[in-house]
């Protein structure tokens, strides 16, 4: 789910940013294949975005709706309640399993 940091860290304490949340989720899910827009969903994650598959995967599944001001503030942290509130949608939605 997560592949640390290059230097080969994992940085314990640091905080999760939420497009790192993303890809653990997206990897978590299986890393589905996902029918990328033609114009991206969140006006701050252009097309060229490292993670731009993993944050529209997100936006297609319903998991995140961003923000209302259509952004999803990828570099942001990811606060306890939004991470609880897509591990939720990503159970309820069947794209992740919790056992």
């Amino acid at each position: 789910m997560t592949t640390g940091w290059p230097d080969g860290s994992f940085r314990p304490v640091t905080p999760v940013a939420r497009d790192a949340m993303a890809v653990f989720l997206y990897r978590q899910s299986g890393s589905p294949a996902v029918t990328l827009p033609a114009s991206p969903s969140f006006h701050d994650v252009p097309a060229d975005n490292m993670y731009y598959r993993e944050i529209e995967w997100m936006a297609s599944t319903g998991i995140s709706t961003g923000w209302p001001d259509s952004t999803y503030r990828p570099l942001a942290d990811t606060n306890r309640d939004a991470m609880a509130a897509f591990i939720h949608r990503a159970v309820i939605k069947g794209v992740l399993t919790v056992k």
